[in-house]
């Protein structure tokens, strides 16, 4: 086997194959080293050696021949198409390559049902005109659609039909459920593979047909073979320059429908607006003070037992508050609601939160005392831990179980027990960094409640509060030669932040390396404080409840190195009832499985809209084994 052979089987040997069932993805491509080109070379030094006779005879080479190549087709059936659903839609270039790649497959299917017959009779004559139409320089035949893949393939990047896939980068990976990156080079790795079956359905109809005395083909197969790897050096080198540049990172879209503990979770009454006379905030019962004064309090009493008793009372700190206007309807929320209000309208006539019908409406007035103090109704932000609240973050870290070699395959957050987890899925690491599909799950998040014995705040979960709600927006990339193992959340300063387990390992023999000694804990370290990179905090501009953003609005994404607080949402939007962002729960695992070389967490959101903070992956760079071929198939 020559070099230019050996960088062929390289690349075959390191592509991430597109199944999703069956366990050692890579290592069934590695056994084409000792399946497909050496038994399509051993094949040809057969059909020219004399001493193969007795063509006619029933059992005679040709039947030989079929049941060696059945062998080789069956190292190569089940590779099924990288190409999500509808891409081929994308261009007319893409539907032409689909076109194409849809008449090889179909000259497969074939040649491997005519592999299954034992029809003796009709051998011969049916095969023939197999391997003639399969010959043909025109269309529709094999050797025609191997030309025209190679041509949609192999221009250059800025012409290239990758172009198409990534133009509108954040649909395909919606749609497909992988990092582009991933996508190209699952892609490109199936692409190559069709073509294989077409290379071996074309060195089988040359033989076939020498056996039959049409003629002697070993120059037309010599010329083919040749072909063969410079259109494989050419697509290869391509492809490697469009993933060069083309990002591992993926992250999960807006879904049709948001739905509460499928979508989204929320943190509840963290911040929340609140209603509340002066006269009831300090223990005087005076009202010789303003609202404004007023930033930092808490609730003394319900003075003749006013508006006060007939709402939920804040039983936290009261902050920040406003006077709005001295007279106002409020309609209260039902019970069991995570609001307070559902609307309140002023007598001026300023509205907070969206109008409508309402069935535990209030007149709430405001009054003087002695003509001279106005005893008023502020309007407040309650910051009140308890049974109503969900304001907790888990900081127990989501490990795989690297005592059986499995590594993270995909993050996304969860909520238990009134609390925010990172969860993991993971699957066995195989050579060459394949996954066992078979072995891909979700493990379960540590099932724990603030309230059980020997948990602690501040070791076990963190409290947002009002000092204390950041969330570090972060890409956490690893370094080379090291993979996702685990992922936590950790208390930096006031802020939580994200952090990543690296583990390494070996590329050839797809095992950890001591991965119970050897692996760390990375994150980024940079306060909104710092002197060199200090973080930039993503401040969200009169933010409405995530759920009335118009479907289909342009989001914005935050980048590294930032943070959100988790806030009130608008006063006159939602009249601050709900914490904002929402938090993302939907799973973030590219299909295939791949492993992770990086994890963030990140800020989606419509212009005036809390958004959602949600977890992001990076996939296994499979482009640096490109280069590797390259730089193999360079000394030919």
């Amino acid at each position: 086997m020559g070099v230019k052979e050996c960088a062929l089987l390289v690349t075959i040997l390191l592509v991430q194959s597109t199944l999703e069932s069956g366990a050692g993805d890579v290592d069934r491509l590695v056994r084409l080293d000792a399946v497909v080109l050496p038994q399509v070379e051993a094949a040809w030094a057969k059909v020219t050696d004399p001493n193969w006779v007795n063509l006619g005879k029933v059992g005679g080479i040709d039947i030989k021949l079929v049941k060696l190549f059945r062998k080789i087709a069956e190292a190569l059936e089940g590779l099924e198409s990288a190409v999500p659903p509808g891409l081929g839609d994308a261009s007319l270039e893409l539907a032409q390559l689909d076109e194409e790649v849809k008449a090889l497959e179909g000259f497969f299917e074939t040649f491997r049902t005519f592999q299954g017959r034992n029809d003796v009779a009709v051998w011969q004559r049916d095969w023939r005109n197999f391997a003639e139409a399969a010959l043909q320089t025109t269309p529709p035949s094999v050797r025609a659609a191997l030309e025209r893949v190679h041509q949609i393939v192999a221009k250059a990047p800025d012409e290239s039909f990758y172009r198409h896939v990534l133009q509108d980068g954040d649909a395909v990976m919606c749609q497909g459920g992988q990092s582009l990156q991933q996508l190209i080079f699952n892609l490109y790795t199936y692409l190559h593979m069709v073509q294989l079956k077409g290379y071996v359905m074309l060195q089988f109809s040359w033989m076939l047909l020498r056996l039959y005395g049409k003629g002697n083909f070993v120059t037309e197969s010599m010329n083919e073979k040749n072909k063969f790897y410079k259109r494989f050096d050419k697509q290869m080198e391509m492809a490697r320059q469009v993933l060069e540049t083309t990002s591992n990172e993926m992250r999960r879209c807006d879904p049709p429908k948001n739905i509460e503990g499928e979508t989204y979770a929320q943190i509840t009454r963290l911040l929340q607006g609140y209603i509340q006379n002066e006269v009831d905030m300090n223990g005087d019962e005076s009202c010789s003070e303003n609202c404004a004064y007023y930033s930092y309090a808490k609730q003394h009493g319900c003075f003749k037992n006013g508006f006060c008793a007939r709402q939920p009372s804040c039983t936290g700190r009261i902050l920040n508050c406003q006077f709005v206007d001295a007279d106002m309807g409020v309609c209260l929320s039902d019970i069991g609601s995570t609001r307070r209000y559902n609307w309140i309208q002023y007598e001026n006539g300023r509205t907070l939160g969206k109008r409508g019908t309402c069935s535990k409406y209030n007149v709430v007035d405001s009054w003087w005392r002695w003509l001279v103090l106005h005893c008023s109704y502020c309007f407040c932000l309650c910051d009140e831990p308890g049974r109503h609240s969900d304001r907790y973050f888990s900081l127990r870290p989501s490990s795989s179980n690297t005592t059986f070699n499995k590594v993270v395959t995909g993050v996304r957050f969860a909520k238990r027990n009134r609390m925010i987890h990172l969860q993991i899925q993971e699957g066995e690491l195989l050579p060459h960094g394949g996954i066992n599909q078979n072995s891909v799950s979700w493990r379960p998040v540590p099932d724990f409640r603030i309230d059980d014995p020997d948990v602690k705040d501040g070791v076990d979960y963190h409290t947002l509060s009002w000092e204390s709600r950041a969330l570090d927006l972060d890409d956490v990339k690893l370094p080379p030669k090291c993979l996702l193992t685990g992922v936590r959340l950790r208390k930096l300063g006031d802020h939580l932040n994200l952090e990543a387990e690296c583990s390494l390992f070996n590329v050839t023999t797809g095992k950890l390396v001591k991965p119970a000694t050897r692996k760390i804990w990375l994150g980024n370290d940079n306060t909104d404080g710092s002197v060199a990179f200090p973080r930039e905090e993503l401040i969200l501009k009169k933010p409405d409840d995530p759920m009335a953003a118009l479907p289909g609005c342009p989001a914005v994404r935050s980048t590294s190195n930032m943070f959100i607080k988790f806030v009130n949402s608008d006063i006159d939007a939602d009249a601050a009832q709900t914490t904002v962002p929402f938090i993302d729960i939907q799973s973030v695992a590219p299909s295939p499985a791949t492993p992770l070389v990086g994890v963030g967490i990140y800020h989606r959101g419509c212009q005036n809209s809390g958004g959602y903070v949600a977890p992001k992956v990076m996939t296994y760079d499979a482009s640096q084994h490109l280069l590797e071929t390259v730089t193999v198939g360079s000394e030919a």
